[in-house]
């Protein structure tokens, strides 16, 4: 995992507004694959940036990445879960 020089990838919001977004953790949960990602800024007015989101990501057509914000609860606890089992082995 990557550590200060994570990852930025801007997003663009349903409202047209471009969003920076740190890219925490690449997940691969069943066959599919997820980003952990954190905001750089506040969101829709929430003074918290210290939250995380889970998007998953698939490839467009031309072989762009589409990142679409995952819903499904049990998606998210289930990469989470994963996410805690890979931080929590050491490295041999």
């Amino acid at each position: 995992m990557e550590n200060d020089e994570s990852k930025i990838v801007t997003l663009i919001s349903g409202d047209g507004r471009e969003v920076e977004f740190r890219e925490i953790a690449p997940i691969n949960y069943n066959g599919e694959y997820y980003a952990i990602m954190q905001p750089l800024e506040t969101l829709d007015g929430d003074d918290d940036i210290n939250f995380v989101l889970l998007f998953k990501v698939t490839k467009s057509d031309n072989g762009k990445a589409i990142f679409e914000m995952e819903q499904d609860e049990e998606i998210i606890e289930a990469v989470f879960a994963e996410f805690e089992k890979l931080c929590s082995e050491k490295p041999e």
